[in-house]
Protein backbone atom coordinates (compact mmCIF):
# COMPACT_ATOMS: atom_id res chain seq x y z
CA UNK A 1 0.00 0.00 0.00
CA UNK A 2 1.10 3.81 -0.52
CA UNK A 3 1.98 4.24 2.98
CA UNK A 4 1.36 7.81 3.12
CA UNK A 5 -1.59 8.18 1.21
CA UNK A 6 -4.29 10.63 1.98
CA UNK A 7 -7.28 8.66 1.15
CA UNK A 8 -9.96 11.10 -0.53
CA UNK A 9 -13.75 10.36 0.50
CA UNK A 10 -15.45 12.43 -1.75
CA UNK A 11 -13.74 9.58 -4.30
CA UNK A 12 -14.68 6.84 -3.15
CA UNK A 13 -11.28 5.16 -2.31
CA UNK A 14 -11.56 1.93 -0.42
CA UNK A 15 -8.26 -0.58 -1.17
CA UNK A 16 -8.72 -4.28 -1.10
CA UNK A 17 -6.42 -5.80 1.71
CA UNK A 18 -6.88 -9.17 0.82
CA UNK A 19 -4.92 -10.57 -2.15
CA UNK A 20 -7.48 -13.81 -2.23
CA UNK A 21 -9.95 -11.06 -3.21
CA UNK A 22 -7.78 -9.71 -5.80
CA UNK A 23 -6.53 -12.97 -7.62
CA UNK A 24 -10.50 -14.36 -7.34
CA UNK A 25 -11.61 -11.16 -8.99
CA UNK A 26 -8.97 -11.35 -11.62
CA UNK A 27 -9.55 -14.98 -12.90
CA UNK A 28 -13.34 -13.71 -13.79
CA UNK A 29 -11.87 -11.93 -17.01
CA UNK A 30 -10.23 -14.56 -18.72
CA UNK A 31 -6.94 -12.80 -19.39
CA UNK A 32 -4.33 -13.93 -22.02
CA UNK A 33 -1.42 -12.24 -23.75
CA UNK A 34 -3.70 -10.43 -26.46
CA UNK A 35 -6.12 -8.62 -24.14
CA UNK A 36 -6.33 -4.87 -24.01
CA UNK A 37 -7.43 -4.13 -20.40
CA UNK A 38 -9.09 -1.17 -18.81
CA UNK A 39 -8.77 -0.70 -15.35
CA UNK A 40 -10.78 2.11 -13.38
CA UNK A 41 -9.97 3.15 -10.30
CA UNK A 42 -6.43 1.27 -9.96
CA UNK A 43 -5.50 3.17 -6.42
CA UNK A 44 -1.58 1.92 -5.60
CA UNK A 45 -1.94 -0.50 -8.04
CA UNK A 46 -2.29 -3.68 -6.13
CA UNK A 47 -4.69 -5.52 -8.93
CA UNK A 48 -2.25 -3.50 -11.62
CA UNK A 49 0.82 -5.30 -10.32
CA UNK A 50 -1.16 -8.56 -10.92
CA UNK A 51 -2.17 -8.10 -14.49
CA UNK A 52 0.45 -5.96 -16.37
CA UNK A 53 2.63 -8.94 -17.19
CA UNK A 54 -0.25 -10.91 -18.61
CA UNK A 55 -1.97 -8.40 -20.99
CA UNK A 56 -0.82 -6.61 -24.32
CA UNK A 57 -1.89 -3.05 -23.22
CA UNK A 58 -3.43 -1.77 -20.09
CA UNK A 59 -5.34 1.63 -19.54
CA UNK A 60 -5.57 2.86 -16.04
CA UNK A 61 -8.05 5.58 -15.70
CA UNK A 62 -7.24 7.62 -12.33
CA UNK A 63 -9.05 10.98 -11.41
CA UNK A 64 -6.71 11.64 -8.22
CA UNK A 65 -3.65 13.51 -9.56
CA UNK A 66 -1.76 11.95 -6.54
CA UNK A 67 -2.66 8.62 -7.41
CA UNK A 68 -1.89 8.77 -10.83
CA UNK A 69 1.48 10.85 -10.51
CA UNK A 70 2.32 7.74 -8.20
CA UNK A 71 1.25 5.00 -10.45
CA UNK A 72 3.46 6.88 -13.51
CA UNK A 73 6.47 6.39 -11.32
CA UNK A 74 5.99 3.36 -10.20
CA UNK A 75 5.22 1.88 -13.51
CA UNK A 76 7.54 4.19 -15.70
CA UNK A 77 9.63 1.10 -16.92
CA UNK A 78 6.79 -0.35 -18.41
CA UNK A 79 5.64 0.46 -22.29
CA UNK A 80 2.41 -1.27 -22.02
CA UNK A 81 0.48 0.87 -19.54
CA UNK A 82 -0.94 4.50 -20.52
CA UNK A 83 -2.56 6.26 -17.06
CA UNK A 84 -4.67 8.79 -17.57
CA UNK A 85 -5.52 11.40 -14.94
CA UNK A 86 -9.63 11.70 -15.04
CA UNK A 87 -12.70 10.93 -14.41
CA UNK A 88 -14.06 7.31 -16.05
CA UNK A 89 -17.13 9.31 -16.68
CA UNK A 90 -15.37 11.37 -18.95
CA UNK A 91 -13.31 9.01 -20.94
CA UNK A 92 -13.92 8.04 -23.97
CA UNK A 93 -13.79 5.19 -25.45
CA UNK A 94 -13.34 5.52 -29.33
CA UNK A 95 -10.02 4.29 -29.27
CA UNK A 96 -10.97 0.59 -28.40
CA UNK A 97 -13.79 0.63 -31.75
CA UNK A 98 -11.81 -1.39 -33.69
CA UNK A 99 -10.94 -4.18 -31.42
CA UNK A 100 -12.03 -6.20 -28.52
CA UNK A 101 -11.22 -4.95 -24.42
CA UNK A 102 -11.99 -5.80 -20.82
CA UNK A 103 -13.16 -3.66 -17.98
CA UNK A 104 -12.53 -3.98 -14.67
CA UNK A 105 -12.28 -2.14 -11.04
CA UNK A 106 -13.33 -1.85 -7.40
CA UNK A 107 -15.80 1.36 -8.25
CA UNK A 108 -16.48 4.15 -6.15
CA UNK A 109 -19.83 3.57 -4.52
CA UNK A 110 -21.28 6.74 -5.16
CA UNK A 111 -21.34 6.52 -8.84
CA UNK A 112 -21.07 2.71 -9.50
CA UNK A 113 -24.15 2.60 -11.54
CA UNK A 114 -23.55 5.34 -14.07
CA UNK A 115 -20.10 3.67 -14.73
CA UNK A 116 -21.82 0.36 -15.52
CA UNK A 117 -24.52 2.29 -17.16
CA UNK A 118 -21.60 4.18 -19.53
CA UNK A 119 -19.99 0.93 -20.93
CA UNK A 120 -23.80 -1.44 -21.25
CA UNK A 121 -25.10 1.83 -23.12
CA UNK A 122 -22.09 2.37 -25.37
CA UNK A 123 -21.94 1.58 -28.97
CA UNK A 124 -18.05 0.47 -28.11
CA UNK A 125 -19.13 -2.65 -25.11
CA UNK A 126 -16.49 -4.34 -23.91
CA UNK A 127 -16.42 -8.29 -24.16
CA UNK A 128 -16.17 -8.65 -20.37
CA UNK A 129 -16.36 -6.52 -17.06
CA UNK A 130 -15.92 -7.68 -13.89
CA UNK A 131 -17.18 -4.82 -10.95
CA UNK A 132 -16.53 -4.98 -6.96
CA UNK A 133 -19.30 -2.31 -6.15
CA UNK A 134 -21.48 -1.65 -2.87
CA UNK A 135 -23.11 -5.40 -2.47
CA UNK A 136 -26.34 -4.35 -2.00
CA UNK A 137 -26.08 -2.98 -5.90
CA UNK A 138 -24.47 -6.16 -6.65
CA UNK A 139 -27.46 -7.78 -5.50
CA UNK A 140 -30.27 -5.84 -7.73
CA UNK A 141 -28.09 -6.37 -10.52
CA UNK A 142 -28.09 -9.84 -10.57
CA UNK A 143 -31.49 -10.76 -9.33
CA UNK A 144 -33.99 -12.84 -10.71
CA UNK A 145 -38.10 -12.63 -10.44
CA UNK A 146 -39.54 -13.01 -8.41
CA UNK A 147 -37.26 -10.82 -6.58
CA UNK A 148 -36.41 -8.97 -9.36
CA UNK A 149 -35.30 -5.11 -9.56
CA UNK A 150 -35.19 -2.35 -12.26
CA UNK A 151 -31.28 -2.27 -12.67
CA UNK A 152 -31.49 -6.64 -13.32
CA UNK A 153 -33.95 -5.75 -15.80
CA UNK A 154 -32.17 -3.25 -17.47
CA UNK A 155 -28.92 -4.81 -17.88
CA UNK A 156 -30.43 -7.85 -18.99
CA UNK A 157 -31.01 -5.86 -21.87
CA UNK A 158 -27.05 -5.49 -22.48
CA UNK A 159 -25.67 -8.25 -20.90
CA UNK A 160 -25.67 -11.27 -18.41
CA UNK A 161 -24.77 -10.19 -15.26
CA UNK A 162 -23.75 -12.41 -12.02
CA UNK A 163 -22.78 -11.76 -8.56
CA UNK A 164 -20.17 -14.06 -7.86
CA UNK A 165 -18.74 -13.06 -4.24
CA UNK A 166 -19.60 -11.31 -1.22
CA UNK A 167 -16.65 -8.96 0.33
CA UNK A 168 -16.53 -8.50 3.83
CA UNK A 169 -16.26 -4.50 4.78
CA UNK A 170 -13.14 -5.53 7.26
CA UNK A 171 -11.25 -6.37 3.89
CA UNK A 172 -11.12 -3.05 2.81
CA UNK A 173 -8.93 -0.02 3.94
CA UNK A 174 -10.38 2.85 4.60
CA UNK A 175 -13.52 0.37 6.08
CA UNK A 176 -16.76 1.12 4.46
CA UNK A 177 -20.03 0.99 6.68
CA UNK A 178 -21.16 -1.76 3.43
CA UNK A 179 -19.82 -4.84 2.35
CA UNK A 180 -18.24 -5.28 -1.13
CA UNK A 181 -20.07 -7.36 -3.94
CA UNK A 182 -17.94 -8.97 -7.11
CA UNK A 183 -20.15 -8.73 -10.50
CA UNK A 184 -19.15 -10.40 -13.64
CA UNK A 185 -21.49 -8.57 -16.69
CA UNK A 186 -20.81 -10.28 -20.23
CA UNK A 187 -22.34 -8.17 -22.54
CA UNK A 188 -24.15 -9.08 -25.55
CA UNK A 189 -23.16 -8.31 -29.02
CA UNK A 190 -26.64 -6.82 -29.39
CA UNK A 191 -29.66 -5.59 -27.11
CA UNK A 192 -32.21 -7.70 -26.73
CA UNK A 193 -34.76 -4.92 -27.97
CA UNK A 194 -34.74 -2.66 -30.89
CA UNK A 195 -35.02 0.48 -28.35
CA UNK A 196 -33.33 0.28 -25.48
CA UNK A 197 -34.09 4.03 -24.33
CA UNK A 198 -37.34 3.42 -24.75
CA UNK A 199 -37.68 0.31 -23.42
CA UNK A 200 -35.74 1.39 -20.31
CA UNK A 201 -38.05 4.39 -19.57
CA UNK A 202 -41.03 1.73 -19.52
CA UNK A 203 -39.06 -0.66 -17.11
CA UNK A 204 -38.75 1.86 -14.88
CA UNK A 205 -42.47 3.07 -14.88
CA UNK A 206 -43.16 -0.39 -14.27
CA UNK A 207 -41.18 -0.41 -11.36
CA UNK A 208 -42.41 3.06 -9.91
CA UNK A 209 -44.62 2.13 -7.39
CA UNK A 210 -42.92 -1.79 -6.54
CA UNK A 211 -44.39 -3.01 -3.68
CA UNK A 212 -48.22 -2.09 -5.64
CA UNK A 213 -49.86 -4.20 -7.79
CA UNK A 214 -47.89 -3.85 -11.22
CA UNK A 215 -52.05 -3.77 -13.06
CA UNK A 216 -52.76 -0.28 -10.96
CA UNK A 217 -49.10 0.80 -11.82
CA UNK A 218 -49.19 0.57 -15.40
CA UNK A 219 -53.12 1.64 -15.57
CA UNK A 220 -52.14 4.95 -13.78
CA UNK A 221 -49.01 5.60 -16.09
CA UNK A 222 -50.61 4.30 -19.10
CA UNK A 223 -54.36 5.23 -19.34
CA UNK A 224 -54.69 4.41 -22.65
CA UNK A 225 -54.30 0.82 -22.86
CA UNK A 226 -56.37 -1.92 -20.90
CA UNK A 227 -53.54 -3.97 -18.78
CA UNK A 228 -56.27 -5.99 -17.76
CA UNK A 229 -56.92 -7.44 -20.24
CA UNK A 230 -53.35 -7.31 -21.82
CA UNK A 231 -52.46 -9.29 -18.87
CA UNK A 232 -54.89 -11.91 -18.98
CA UNK A 233 -54.33 -12.47 -22.62
CA UNK A 234 -50.16 -12.66 -21.56
CA UNK A 235 -51.43 -15.25 -18.78
CA UNK A 236 -50.01 -12.91 -16.08
CA UNK A 237 -51.98 -12.60 -12.65
CA UNK A 238 -53.51 -9.58 -12.32
CA UNK A 239 -52.25 -9.31 -8.46
CA UNK A 240 -48.37 -9.94 -9.90
CA UNK A 241 -46.44 -6.84 -8.85
CA UNK A 242 -43.33 -5.65 -10.84
CA UNK A 243 -40.62 -8.15 -9.38
CA UNK A 244 -42.02 -11.31 -9.96
CA UNK A 245 -42.51 -11.01 -13.49
CA UNK A 246 -39.60 -12.57 -15.67
CA UNK A 247 -36.94 -10.07 -18.61
CA UNK A 248 -40.04 -12.38 -21.28
CA UNK A 249 -42.74 -10.75 -19.86
CA UNK A 250 -41.55 -7.47 -19.54
CA UNK A 251 -40.71 -7.84 -23.20
CA UNK A 252 -44.32 -8.84 -24.31
CA UNK A 253 -46.08 -6.08 -22.26
CA UNK A 254 -43.70 -3.63 -23.98
CA UNK A 255 -44.80 -4.95 -27.20
CA UNK A 256 -48.26 -4.39 -25.92
CA UNK A 257 -47.26 -0.37 -25.07
CA UNK A 258 -45.18 -0.04 -28.37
Amino acid sequence: MKDDHNFKKKFGQNFILDFNVIFTTLDLLQLNVHDKVLEIGPGDGRFTDVIIDQVEHLDLVEVDIELADYLAFKYEAYDNLTIHNMDILEYELTEYKDHSYKVFGALPYNISKPIISKFLESDIRPSKMVFITQYEVAEDYAAEAPKATFLSNYAHVFADVELKAKIDKHLFHPQPKVHGGVLEITPRKRPLVDDPERFTKFLKNGFRTPRKKLLNTLSSIYKDINWEDAMKELGLNNKIRAAELTFEDWKKLYTIFS
